[in-house]
């Protein structure tokens, strides 16, 4: 009797170290969650008050936007047509591969003004405004419905890796001070 007592009681004591490390988990999971918002805040001002504003045009040799007017009507299968960005494909700096539409080939040659190319960016006019993409070799050539394209000035290659660069240094150095306050708070 003395022995299942004994361990009944290792088994409450167990769960109730059980209860409290999934409070702790509990805790620093909201704690991660406010840190991860609170850095991306402190990035993104960081970033916005050193550098100057520019508009799309400034960096941009071409902006067009893709075919508008009855689309549909150039629409065929995935074995005899070309791929057509529309919203639905352009993610938060990727594109989605899937859910696609195809156009016939004489319906890309009359829309050849739509036509994306490696580097263009993608730009989401309605269901998610401003949601963006950089079309990589694999879809040049592609066409587009109904999204902006904007056609990089070369030169924006070298401003696009600096920026990078400096958000990836930004992030990194707040991260370590973040850390750092973490590890001093326990």
């Amino acid at each position: 009797m003395k022995k299942q007592e004994r361990i009944v009681s290792k088994i409450e004591e167990l769960f109730s170290q059980l209860d409290s490390d999934i409070e702790t988990l509990k805790k620093m999971k909201e704690q991660l969650t406010v840190y991860r918002q609170a850095v991306l805040k402190e990035v993104f001002d960081k970033i916005a008050s050193h550098s100057d504003t520019h508009s799309i045009r400034d960096v941009c040799k071409e902006i067009k936007v893709g075919i508008v007017i009855k689309p549909s009507q150039y629409y065929t299968d995935a074995n005899s047509g070309i791929k057509a960005f529309r919203s639905t494909n352009v993610r938060e700096f990727r594109i989605n591969n899937s859910d696609w539409v195809y156009l016939t080939s004489d319906g890309h040659k009359q829309n050849k003004k739509s036509e994306v190319h490696t580097g263009d960016v993608l730009i989401v006019r309605s269901g998610y405004p401003g949601t963006a993409c950089v079309v990589d070799e694999k879809y040049d050539g592609c066409n587009a419905i109904d999204i902006l394209i904007a056609v990089p000035d070369t030169d924006i290659i070298y401003l696009n890796i600096y920026v990078l660069l400096q958000i990836h240094h930004t992030v990194a150095d707040l991260y370590q001070k973040r850390k750092e306050e973490l590890h001093r708070h326990y």
